[in-house]
């Protein structure tokens, strides 16, 4: 089983690397899902681990090349989600119910994360935290990760389903 599941990994990446035709399966999708986000998990908390308790700059390369390979990752994260997509008999697009709101949460955390970091320094002591500008970015933060939360749900629901075509997926 685990011999599976990386020769399913590097299958996906080698092979299907940015191949948005044709069909996935579940397990095939499914598999490349648990081993991406396992490896993700274990990188990252080895990450943090050599920050805290070794060294601060090796933690420091540990996390860009976490970040590198989560960059290189997202080409055929997007592209067998859209070929599971097309087993279900839906278009890659489907995916931009979860893509778009959450685009949109990262953009206004960015904003309001820059707005508080501006009144903590003190730069500039005339910005009121209190002004409706920032009131209402913060509904709509709110707003877009309740829309993120429910596009994920859906996108998953959609991703789990039977595929209409018996097909086997090729190596």
């Amino acid at each position: 089983m685990e011999k599976f599941l990386l020769d399913n990994f590097w299958i996906v990446v080698s092979k299907h690397y940015a191949d948005f035709n044709g069909k996935a399966a579940r397990k095939q999708f499914w598999f490349f899902v648990l081993i991406v986000v396992v490896g993700s998990f274990l990188l990252s908390a080895f990450a943090a681990f050599v920050s805290f308790a070794v060294n601060a700059n090796i933690g420091l390369i540990l996390n860009v090349i976490y970040w590198v390979i989560s960059l290189a990752l997202i080409i055929p994260e997007i592209a067998i989600a859209t070929r599971r997509l097309h087993d279900t008999d839906r278009r890659g697009w489907w995916q931009l119910i979860a893509y778009i709101p959450g685009l949109f949460l990262g953009v206004f955390s960015l904003a309001l994360v820059g707005i508080y970091a501006a009144k903590t320094i003190q730069r500039f002591e005339e910005i009121d935290l209190n002004v409706p500008v920032v009131i209402y970015m913060s509904y709509g933060l709110g707003f877009l990760a309740v829309l993120t939360l429910i596009g994920s749900i859906v996108l998953i629901v959609l991703l789990a389903l039977k595929g209409k075509d018996r097909t086997r997926w090729d190596n």
